[in-house]
């Protein structure tokens, strides 16, 4: 992890972060308070595997934002500190 001191080889080929969102990753549709860049940051130095962050419908055809994990322990730890993370910035 990058809080350690460890390089992840995902990120240092850049290819953690993905442009779509493959079907078997675990998918979080949430109400996006915070700024996305305060949610990437966390992801980067918390967890190690490879993420999708972008938009996705939802059940009642609305869009949401989408955080989806390769890894279904990472995506609960995510959705773990979820709250504490996910509240209003004001600039």
């Amino acid at each position: 992890m990058i809080k350690h001191g460890e390089p992840n080889p995902l990120a240092v080929f850049e290819m953690r972060e993905m442009t779509h969102c493959p079907p078997h990753f675990q998918k979080l549709l949430i109400d996006l308070y915070a700024q996305e860049r305060t949610l990437r940051n966390w992801i980067y130095e918390n967890i190690e595997g490879r993420f999708y962050f972008g938009q996705a419908m939802n059940e009642e055809g609305k869009f949401s934002t989408c955080i989806a994990f390769e890894s279904h322990q990472e995506a609960t730890y995510f959705a773990l500190h979820l709250p504490q993370l996910n509240v209003f910035d004001s600039f």
